[in-house]
């Protein structure tokens, strides 16, 4: 397959501000419909190549935009992790570290790639023209880098992966953290919400007219990540006036969404025009939203704003969550407020910590427990066993 040719694109990294690039199935890198960085493995059988290997596997490590390829070699994997850094004006960087007990190469090909000095030229019996072959023994990692504005340099000295990771975790976790039972269900979750989160970072939010839900509640995410309200005020008006035009409402979670972000913009007039077109919209159905509706509804399922009250765990506890510890920090409650709640066990009983930042909340849980009332800013209480296992 050609450089200018290849599949479509499964994951992205990217630098704020500065666009993304996209990660294939096969590890390769591809910006402007160009795939500029691909690689291959040769070890001792073979040549690996990630895009014809039915052993390589990939996933975004923590749903971040810092994507870890795996390919099968002879008792091991070889693993490329791709990442984007901001130093000295931004770069593509990809990192090889070797797994197997034997020494491998490492057979690169693209333009512009810094990293690469002191590699021989690909032999010819490979059929890769002008690749170039890296030696990789056991345990070693070396790195590759494609600078967004010229030359990097020695891509070793650019921030890691493990940097990287951390800061766009910090931007993330901004908005609210989430952590639930280990497991693939818990884990998909909460990865699907840092890869809402940080696709939206690197995006910005849906159009306003294509999905007014979506784009109301994505505005929301960003303004809680330390995204300009000022800036999203406009377009979350045009969403919130097309919403209204349709026969369903936005609904109370994305009116909300908007109400928060207006009123970190300082936007009285519109929080006032809100609240007259919430007033006659109420009543209908709900728009339902795409992707960003379904993902951070999660948030929800601990806790819900409402008129007079945030609702905690209003669907109470899935079976999967049962027995086991869960945290949610810093989520939006009723008006500017913040609430975390954390859940220890007692046996069949959940014992449930919250504490509130900002102005006075009234807790309750209908569903979960609906004896639990209190207004206090933090504490704890012993919460009935759930149906599922006081039976």
């Amino acid at each position: 397959m050609a450089l200018d040719d290849p599949p479509p694109p499964s994951r992205r990294i990217g630098v704020l501000g500065r666009g993304a690039t996209s990660v294939d199935a096969a590890g390769r890198l591809i910006r402007d419909d160009r795939c500029f960085v691909r690689w291959w493995v040769q070890a001792e059988d073979r040549l690996h190549d990630p895009a014809e290997s039915p052993t390589v596997r990939q996933r975004a490590l923590g749903g971040l935009p810092v994507v870890e390829t795996r390919v099968r070699v002879p008792d091991g994997d070889v693993v490329a992790v791709a990442f984007a850094t901001a130093d000295r004006g931004g770069a593509d960087v990809v990192a090889f570290t070797n797994e197997s007990p034997r020494a491998v190469a490492i057979v690169i090909d693209g333009p512009d790639i810094d990293g690469l000095r002191s590699a021989a030229t690909a032999p010819d019996d490979l059929g890769l023209g002008p690749a170039r072959v890296i030696p990789l023994a056991h345990s070693a990692t070396f790195s590759v880098a494609v600078g967004h504005s010229g030359s990097v340099g020695d891509p070793s000295t650019l921030a890691n992966a493990a940097t990287v990771a951390a800061g766009w975790r910090s931007l993330c976790e901004a908005a609210g953290r989430i952590t639930l039972p280990p497991g693939p269900i818990g884990r998909r979750a909460v990865d699907d919400l840092a890869s809402l989160r940080c696709d939206l970072l690197l995006d910005g939010p849906p159009h306003p007219l294509d999905d007014p839900v979506d784009h109301l509640l994505a505005a929301d995410q960003l303004v809680r990540m330390g995204e300009s309200a000022v800036a999203l005020v406009p377009d979350v008006v045009t969403a919130l006036e097309a919403g209204a035009r349709r026969r369903r409402s936005p609904g109370e979670r994305s009116v909300r969404a908007a109400w928060r972000v207006l009123t970190a913009a300082g936007e009285q007039r519109a929080i006032d025009d809100l609240a007259r077109m919430w007033a006659k919209v109420a009543n209908r159905r709900p728009l339902e939203g795409g992707d960003v509706a379904a993902v951070t509804a999660l948030e929800w399922r601990f806790v819900a704003p409402r008129d007079d009250r945030v609702e905690l765990f209003g669907a109470g506890f899935d079976d999967e969550w049962l027995g086991q510890s869960l945290e949610a920090h810093g989520l939006p409650g009723c008006g500017t407020a913040t609430v975390s709640v954390a859940v220890r066990w007692h046996g069949a009983r959940p014992a449930v910590l919250w504490e509130v930042a900002g102005e006075t909340q009234r807790l309750t849980a209908p569903v979960a427990d609906p004896t639990f009332d209190t207004t206090e800013a933090s504490g704890e209480a012993l919460w009935a066993a759930p149906a599922e296992q006081a039976t």
